[in-house]
């Protein structure tokens, strides 16, 4: 009995998400999710001795955002906010040194567009965004030498939603991210040093 109450949630969901129409995504919405990054951080032009780890990580994140149909035509308006941290940790050009580097509390203000497709919203989203990003260098005695600054820059990706129940939207999407370069100074002056970043995020979001 119990596997046969599971078939037909999941089959309400399925049917839910065929029936969808353009309008079932009309209005404002928040929600939030779980999200895996990896970065590339660096310089535009590499200099040797002045490499920083990549960081990369889970972190979690929050949204809200308002869409308005048109027809199948579905535009809005999405920020995000990422909570948490990703890092990295190697050895510096000189082994007896550890390097570091995070990025976190990074937000995003984008344009969406898309259509509905299969009862699927499909978006591709372009935007601005912000986060702060952190290095340090650590010598052989423990002495920590941070910096940090928040780097801002673009972001473009691509997604898609599908309705559950009761105004429930389950979606995910790939983002990416480049943020644009500053001077660190550390032990030593990093110069130009920025992020590159890309996203996995999957989540729900509810419309009211």
């Amino acid at each position: 009995m119990k596997t046969l109450k599971i078939a037909a949630l999941a089959a309400s969901f399925v049917i839910a998400g065929a029936m969808a129409q353009a309008q079932d995504y009309d209005g404002f919405y928040m929600g939030g999710g779980l999200a895996w990054s990896k970065s590339d951080v660096g310089a535009d032009e590499p200099i040797s001795g002045y490499a920083m780890p990549d960081p990369v990580g889970f972190n979690g994140f929050a949204v809200a955002g308002y869409n308005r149909a048109y027809g199948n035509l579905i535009v809005g308006v999405e920020g995000d906010l990422s909570f948490g941290e990703i890092d990295g940790t190697s050895p510096c050009s000189n082994p007896s040194w550890s390097c570091e580097a995070k990025i976190k509390n990074s937000a995003t203000l984008r344009g969406r567009v898309g259509t509905v497709a299969g009862g699927n919203f499909l978006f591709a989203s372009l935007g601005y965004s912000a986060a702060k990003v952190e290095m340090a260098t650590i010598n052989s005695g423990g002495t920590v030498y941070p910096d940090s600054h928040t780097l801002f820059g673009w972001t473009v990706g691509v997604g898609a939603e599908r309705p559950l129940q009761n105004g429930w939207n389950m979606r995910g999407e790939i983002l990416y991210t480049d943020y644009n370069g500053t001077d660190f100074q550390t032990d030593i002056s990093y110069p130009e040093m920025g992020a590159s970043v890309t996203t996995l995020r999957v989540g729900v979001s509810r419309k009211f």
